[in-house]
């Protein structure tokens, strides 16, 4: 009795961590780049997945793209993976793709079938979750409004603070860690210049941004510091 009461737990157990470990595919997704575009827009249910796609080629002159988010594209997850029917939007013909997580933020399309037509979609590529990231600030630094969100493998970080104490030239500051969603793989380096000062900022992949004024005079205490638009890549692409 014993014996049998431990393999139904173990089953329960094994059943509950799959359903913990499945990927959640609800958000947007994009793979971006100097020319092409490619974004897909789902909603899971349950295993049912429902949503629509937008490919924009050699700078916007082929696209590919739903009206108004009209649904192109539904499928069923199984064993984590989406097997997924979609019609592309430029010739209304359909074909097949699969879809498999590579991690939480990363997931691969892949078309299984192409459709009998003209067509404008990526054959396969990765694409990252688009995403709204938070701060944590260090002790002695107050944010006022700095957000961070990235499209694709672009993270865009703007961090508008002030410091409790003078901030001297040339000393290297940890003022606040980035959320964990939208930490970098590796170490990245930034650089801007504001009000006659350049700021060196670095991006370590443990989500701490360290802030450096290279270039410039001191900055006394309870300065507002404005570093906006300041871009990075998530992650290097193979």
């Amino acid at each position: 009795m014993k014996t049998k009461y431990f393999i139904i737990l173990l089953f329960v157990s094994l059943i509950d961590m799959n359903l913990y470990c499945q990927q959640n595919f609800t958000g947007s997704w994009t793979s971006s780049n100097s020319t092409s575009d490619f974004t897909l827009t789902l909603n899971q249910s349950n295993n049912y997945i429902s949503g629509c796609h937008c490919s924009i080629f050699n700078n916007g002159s082929k696209m590919d793209c739903s009206d108004d988010n009209t649904i192109t594209l539904t499928g069923n997850i199984v064993n984590n993976n989406i097997t997924a029917n979609f019609i592309s939007c430029y010739s209304n013909k359909s074909g097949t793709a699969s879809i498999k997580p590579l991690n939480s933020n990363c997931i691969e399309w892949e078309i299984t079938q192409e459709p009998n037509g003209e067509y404008y979609i990526p054959q396969k590529i990765k694409l990252f979750k688009n995403q709204v990231g938070g701060f944590t600030m260090n002790s002695g630094f107050s944010d006022i409004s700095s957000t961070v969100s990235n499209y694709g493998i672009d993270a865009t970080m703007s961090l508008m603070f002030y410091s409790s104490s003078d901030m001297i030239l040339g000393v290297s500051y940890i003022v606040t860690t980035i959320s964990e969603n939208l930490r970098p793989s590796v170490t990245r380096s930034l650089s801007t210049t504001v009000n006659g000062k350049t700021w060196d900022i670095t991006v370590n992949s443990d989500g701490k941004v360290y802030c450096q004024i290279s270039t410039g005079a001191n900055l006394t205490a309870n300065s507002t510091i404005n570093l906006s638009s300041l871009t990075y890549k998530l992650y290097d692409l193979e």
